[in-house]
């Protein structure tokens, strides 16, 4: 498997996102091995949600799915592109 099931968004490879390190120190560790878990499983989440420039997507929300996918050895995500004004 190649991302996590999602019936939105659309895949881009997960090395293409740019996380915000401060947002990385509010992950809950546990809550990120059990969305692996349920990853593993095939059950759907909804697509992270990105801001896009150019070949690279900065993560705006979706951190512990985009960690989950990480840790399962994903290398596509699905992602919904946000249109900042």
């Amino acid at each position: 498997m190649s991302a996590y099931s999602s019936k939105a968004g659309i895949l881009v490879p997960l090395a293409a996102l740019r996380l915000h390190g401060q947002s990385l120190l509010l992950l809950e560790h546990a809550k990120v091995k059990r969305f692996a878990e349920s990853m593993r499983e095939g059950q759907e989440f909804p697509p992270v949600q990105v801001r896009k420039e150019g070949e690279v997507y900065h993560l705006l929300d979706g951190y512990h799915r985009q960690q989950a996918s990480h840790q399962c050895s994903f290398t596509h995500i699905p992602v919904e592109i946000v249109r900042m004004p």
